[in-house]
């Protein structure tokens, strides 16, 4: 069952897995059997909810992973200690990040004419009934962990701005996949050519990366409240990301072939 993202309210009510090629006796045993989460049987959950006055429930967090502990800035502290509360509070991939400093933040910032408490996107996250809102200033933090150059920060804004995670909050185990089109992708220098996936070039790298980090801070990394993924996938680090080599291209621009005009050479 899901939430409306506007307040009014069915609680998500989850099931064992796998759901795919069970047998009706195996589906039967998972309603009749005990919620993942909360350990009461399925089936008793279900008929509260349908026979319960629902009270409206939106939970308002800011930028950082939902859940955690909510500040602006930190006070100084060592190197070791700070990734490790980065960490801690589900700010990252489990990778060590690049500490977004005033003055880093300040750098990037200068990759965009926007304001820095420009709102950016609010993602509703429907598991967990939260939902977070990001300005550019939020986004320029996050590029900055994830070793952006300014000159990568208007393609992570944009990716930001679709509010579209890439950490999927389902048992398969998705894959994301990031794919610059136009001028900009040569302009930043992204590989469109010979190991496009490989960790070969800089740009790729930190802007697949940022993608996955904004995910985490948008709560979308959380084992078994909003990540079921039996498996997990590994190309969520990158996230595939890559540029299209539209001048070698036999297939017609991707920006084409969802209905924008052609540019001109």
């Amino acid at each position: 069952m899901e939430s409306d993202a506007k307040g009014a309210v069915l609680p998500v009510i989850y099931t064992q897995h796998p759901v795919a090629g069970a047998s009706p006796e195996t589906l039967d045993g998972y309603i009749t059997g005990a919620d993942p989460v909360t350990g009461r049987r399925v089936i008793d959950e279900i008929i509260d909810v349908l026979t319960t006055p629902q009270q409206p429930k939106k939970t308002e967090v800011t930028w950082q992973a939902a859940g955690s502990r909510a500040v602006e800035t930190l006070g100084p502290d060592t190197e070791d200690n700070l990734q490790r509360l980065f960490y801690e509070n589900g700010w990252t991939d489990g990778l060590p990040v690049i500490l977004p400093t005033e003055e880093r933040v300040n750098k990037m910032l200068a990759g965009t004419s926007a304001a820095p408490d420009e709102v950016v996107r609010e993602v509703y996250v429907w598991d967990t009934e939260e939902t977070v809102t990001c300005t550019v200033k939020h986004v320029a933090i996050i590029a900055v962990m994830a070793g952006a150059r300014p000159e990568h920060f208007p393609v992570i804004l944009a990716i930001a701005s679709t509010g579209q995670p890439a950490l999927m909050p389902s048992t398969t185990p998705f894959e994301s996949m990031v794919l610059v089109n136009g001028p900009i992708a040569k302009k930043i220098g992204m590989n469109s050519g010979i190991g496009a996936f490989s960790a070969v070039n800089m740009a790729n790298a930190v802007i697949g990366r940022a993608w996955t980090l904004l995910s985490h801070c948008w709560g979308f990394g959380r084992p078994r409240k909003t990540l079921w993924s039996s498996q997990g996938n590994n190309h969520t680090y990158n996230n595939m990301c890559t540029a299209e080599a539209e001048d070698r291209s036999p297939w017609e621009p991707f920006h084409v072939s969802k209905g924008l005009s052609r540019r001109r050479a």
